[in-house]
């Protein structure tokens, strides 16, 4: 006989993790990991760390639990999940995806004019990975080794390449995509209003 999976409200869920209970962490895990998961995997991430930034928010919503009597404004699924997404954009703030940092390479292209970094704001983070996601699957390995200061030659041989200077010379063809597609979209000069600190490549 198929045991009935178990349900919990949003109450039971906060008791829960105040308690420690592991059939409502289990039941958290179970619901939410799978959405948690293809939305870090679709923004640059992979399974191990959704492991760890799902951890990491049972621990925020716990010692939020233990200060205070949290009251939600909104589902509990929703609450986990926006801090999740919040702790994974501080997760790419720290990561070496610091596009200021392009115009060491790039001085060529004149991105002087304004220059964005990933870290400054969500929305902004948002915006990258919309660009960055549409671009296709080579292109966004160029773009991640370079990001994540991997050597030329080694770039190439990972790749399949000829040699480093074509590796070279597609990251620059793949940076100048992103940054054109990046600079076209209307939402990037709504996200500059907000936030006049903002500066883009």
């Amino acid at each position: 006989m198929k045991t009935q999976t178990p349900y919990y409200d949003d109450n039971e869920l906060l008791t829960g993790i105040r308690n420690k209970n592991t059939d409502v962490i289990r039941y958290i895990y179970q619901n939410l990991k799978p959405i948690i998961q293809r939305f870090i995997v679709k923004n640059s991430g992979d399974e191990i760390i959704t492991e760890d930034i799902f951890q990491e928010t049972l621990i925020v919503v716990f010692n939020k639990l233990r200060k205070e009597d949290l009251c939600l404004t909104c589902s509990f699924n929703t609450y986990f999940i926006a801090i999740c997404k919040k702790i994974w954009y501080n997760y790419l703030r720290k990561r070496s995806y610091n596009f200021i940092d392009f115009t060491n390479d790039v001085e060529n292209f004149n991105f002087q004019e304004k220059s964005y970094e990933l870290n400054s704001t969500p929305e902004f983070t948002r915006l990258f990975f919309k660009h960055f996601n549409k671009m296709s699957p080579k292109s966004r390995e160029v773009l991640i080794l370079y990001f994540n200061n991997v050597p030329a030659d080694v770039i190439a041989t990972r790749l399949g390449f000829k040699n480093k200077e074509y590796a070279i010379s597609r990251k620059y063809k793949c940076l100048k995509r992103l940054v054109t597609s990046i600079k076209s979209d209307p939402k990037l000069n709504d996200i500059a209003i907000e936030d006049e600190k903002i500066e883009l490549f």
